[in-house]
């Protein structure tokens, strides 16, 4: 739908959910850093001790390798040694860089190339931001907890409290634009919130920071929610400083983070902090500037009613106004929410006028609320691009003698000396994509991403919203009508949104006013690369086929092991028992789909004939494309079963081409426990040492230690089919292909451990990206095998092992699909997207 089809009233519906939809976000992020917040330390703990079991079986082995694995001392100085080099190349800075040279004392003349050189779209040379970081870290080790600010004297002077900028570079430019630069006249004070979600999260800091450093007495900072790692982690601040700098300039602003203040008072009379206020009735600013800094705060689940300090630091930075009575816990999932008498109640204990506080978008750019004794203010203007809102700044000033008559467009604040007013605004270019804001362009861009937001919470929530429709659907019927389907989203998804007004946009409704809720569930699912599942689904098919044909010489011999009281027929407990037995990690309801799948008469049980009709040799050969390097699939029948005659008078008598290459794969793969590792041993056996690949003359070799009674030009017509891109020789993945062993209708159990997966992936993709980067020291978006394993190892034992060893494996190779031994973390995170049925 384009924004000009939407009502007036829809562009409202998507703003008001879009900023719902955002604080539940929050919550998620706490409850994710709750679970898997140490998910990274994990991980590196693993690794190491894999490391070391590597380096102790190396010692006992006592192999005279060319290069035996550095212990772990040496490994660390040698990596610490080559970040150091990397950093030390990119503080060079070379003739090409035409951007503003840095040096300290900073100056006017310099803040204004920096700001010319970030409108044009450039980033500053990563010399001169670690000038900045540096010199403001040292500045900011004498900041205490609590700052206290005075509003400036004399005609003119003033002082401007800003909200939440959010990475948002043009209004901080109007900011200063309409209130001039930092001067003793011109006094700032930015209430945190700086980077995460805007495009220019760096400039925004960086130019704040060098504002810092030129006027210390002129510029004030607060921090903000967003001033943490694990939201920065999450949202886009990481990400960006990756991109445009490195790990390290990453951590040395999170450093920086830690150090600024958590509040600040103007002229003993007015509290700026960014969240807000406290459970607790009696904290004073002299327990506030007694408190310590902390660099970053502990779990909000480790948070305990003993440590009040973390508590009052927490809400200072969380939590939201509300028009109660009392303090409740926060929907944010931190902090808390509070009401009028809490405010005036801690106003009146510390004699003081009023609160500011930022946090929160608010249409008009500020909110005044608690009888006036409360202020929220907002100051990124056209917030995410997805909201038609607009910033504001709070000027305060004081009149310059007693007889002067306060300025008309100013508010007085009772028996303090101090006016103010609010001064509103609307940023009308987007810096990045040089375009002009339009209401039509927000409004559009809303509808898309709160469509989005809302798919993918049905489907991480469609097992709540499974059991409320079958509350209201007593009858059975898969079918609610409207206000059940209300009522019930209302509880399921844990939210009080405009439900009525957003079912046409999430559900169809029948002639009668039913909503058939198993299809809206059904709509919503995970997406993945289609290259990816196929390698995937390959990896996984073959390893469980292989098990079961190792398990004996034919598929009559694998059958009548599993059945084991030899009742001709394979029952649910026989066939779980034996897939356990091969130990492949899959949970009891994906065997259970595996057995549905195979009981193909419904019989609740395997039958020999529907087992046989299951597995077979699968052979991959090209018709006719040249360079494709995957080809049409050709499914043949079942590999025949041996007589009681030698394997080879069967083998002799089969004429096509088809049974030559089964009876090839059946030899090589019965009877093996691990019938791929027996593949690529006899691939690397035949392939000359370094080389990748296999000649025809090699393969007939190969072949012909398993079929000796075929002649060359038989076994050769096999290599020719077994080169399925025609390249002349046989890759890894080509010899692999021809003689693995599968399922033939494997989707049907394959389907739901797929989906499992796609579901932890997109669950965790946040926690799962941390731990990645933790590893990935040089900043190349790839691990290795074992680097890989032991982040997916550390999330199974902090979620209670949602995906098995082998799976886990499976995955890897899957995704190496140049087998390099190496993945991309990043394009593997970004496969699992909610999409909608209807619009696929």
């Amino acid at each position: 739908m384009s924004s000009q089809s939407m009502p007036a009233m829809d562009a409202d519906l998507f703003g008001d959910v879009w900023n719902v939809l955002d604080s539940h976000d929050e919550k998620d992020l706490i409850s994710a850093h709750n679970t898997l917040g140490d998910l990274d330390a994990v991980a590196k703990d693993i690794h190491s001790k894999r490391k070391h079991k590597s380096r102790t079986k190396h010692a006992k082995k006592k192999l005279d390798a060319p290069e035996p694995p550095l212990d772990a001392a040496t490994e660390e100085k040698q990596e610490t040694a080559k970040l150091r080099e990397r950093r030390d190349s990119r503080l060079i800075v070379d003739t090409s860089y035409q951007g503003p040279d840095v040096k300290l004392p900073i100056t006017q003349s310099c803040i204004d190339a920096m700001i010319e050189w970030f409108l044009s779209g450039k980033i500053l040379h990563y010399r001169y931001v670690e000038v900045i970081l540096g010199a403001i870290l040292e500045q900011f080790q004498e900041a205490s907890i609590l700052q206290d600010i005075s509003v400036p004297q004399g005609k003119g002077a003033k002082l401007v409290v800003c909200g939440d900028t959010h990475g948002q570079l043009y209004d901080v430019l109007t900011i200063f634009r309409l209130n001039g630069m930092p001067s003793a006249a011109n006094v700032f004070l930015f209430n945190g919130d700086y980077v995460d979600r805007g495009p220019n999260s760096c400039e925004v800091l960086l130019l704040l920071y060098s504002l810092k450093l030129a006027y210390p007495n002129y510029i004030f900072l607060n921090r903000g929610n967003h001033e943490q790692r694990r939201v920065n982690e999450r949202y886009s601040f990481e990400e960006e400083v990756r991109r445009k700098y490195d790990p390290h300039i990453f951590d040395v602003i999170e450093d920086s983070f830690g150090y600024l203040p958590f509040c600040s008072v103007i002229d003993s009379h007015v509290l700026v902090l960014h969240g807000g206020l406290w459970e607790y009735g009696d904290v004073s600013l002299d327990e506030l500037r007694m408190m310590c800094k902390i660099k970053e705060l502990p779990k909000h689940r480790d948070i305990t009613s003993l440590d009040r300090n973390m508590k009052v630091l927490e809400c200072a930075l969380w939590s939201d106004p509300r028009d109660i009575v009392g303090v409740r816990p926060s929907h944010r999932g931190a902090g808390v929410e509070w009401g009028t008498d809490v405010t005036k109640d801690f106003l009146a204990m510390n004699r003081l006028s009023m609160v500011i506080r930022s946090h929160e978008m608010v249409s008009e750019g500020f909110l005044v609320q608690h009888d006036n004794q409360l202020v929220t203010i907002f100051s990124a203007s056209y917030y995410c691009g997805t909201n038609a809102n607009k910033g504001a700044v709070m000027q305060w000033t004081r009149p310059a003698d007693a007889s002067e008559e306060v300025n008309a467009s100013s508010t007085p604040l009772a028996k303090t000396g101090l006016q103010y007013k609010f001064v509103q605004y609307l940023a009308e270019v987007d810096v990045v994509a040089s375009k002009q804001v339009t209401n039509s362009r927000i409004h559009e861009t809303c509808y898309h991403e709160t469509l989005q937001k809302l798919r993918e919470r049905v489907y991480v929530r469609r097992h709540e919203l499974l059991l409320e429709f079958s509350k209201a659907d007593s009858a059975h019927t898969g079918r609610v009508f409207k206000d059940a389907w209300c009522a019930a989203m209302d509880t399921g998804m844990g939210m009080q949104l405009r439900w009525p007004a957003l079912l046409p946009y999430l559900a169809k409704v029948d002639e009668k006013g039913d909503v058939p809720y198993l299809e809206f569930l059904d709509r919503y699912h995970i997406k993945m690369d289609e290259k990816f599942t196929d390698r995937w689904r390959k990896h996984v098919v073959g390893e469980i086929c292989g098990r079961i044909h190792a398990a004996a010489q034919d598929l009559t011999a694998a059958f009548n092991s599993m059945d084991e009281d030899g009742d001709g027929l394979v029952s649910y407990e026989e066939f779980c028992k034996t897939m356990k037995s091969y130990r492949l990690g899959l949970t009891d309801e994906q065997i259970y789909d595996m057995m549905r799948g195979l009981d193909t008469d419904g019989s609740s049980s395997i039958s020999l004939g529907e087992f046989k009709e299951r597995f077979s040799v699968e052979f991959d050969k090209t018709k006719g494309k040249a360079g494709d390097a995957h080809g049409d699939q050709i499914q043949v029948t079942p590999a025949p079963e041996p007589s009681s005659s030698s394997s080879s008078s069967s083998s002799s008598s089969s004429s096509s081409e088809d049974d030559l290459v089964q009876e090839i794969a059946r030899k090589i793969c019965y009877g093996h426990h691990h019938p791929e590792k027996t593949l690529k041993r006899l691939f690397e056996k035949y392939a000359p040492v370094g080389h990748k690949h296999l000649t025809y003359m090699e393969l007939v070799s190969l072949l012909t230690q398993y079929m000796p009674e075929c002649n060359p030009e038989q076994l050769n017509t096999v290599a020719r089919n077994v080169d399925t891109n025609h390249s002349g020789a046989i890759s890894w993945q080509e010899f692999k292909t021809a003689f693995q062993v599968v399922d033939k209708h494997a989707d049907s159990w394959v389907a739901p451990i797929l989906e499992q997966l796609g579901r932890v992936i997109h669950l965790h993709r946040s926690g799962l990206m941390r731990a990645f980067r933790s590893m990935d020291l040089y900043d190349t978006h790839e691990v290795d095998e074992d680097q890989f394993k032991s982040v997916l190892a550390a999330m199974n034992m902090l979620l209670d092992h949602p995906l098995s060893e082998v799976q886990v494996k499976k995955l890897f190779h899957a995704l190496d699909e140049d087998d390099d031994g190496q993945v991309n973390y990043t394009k593997f995170l970004a496969m699992f997207d909610v999409v909608d049925n209807k619009e696929h």
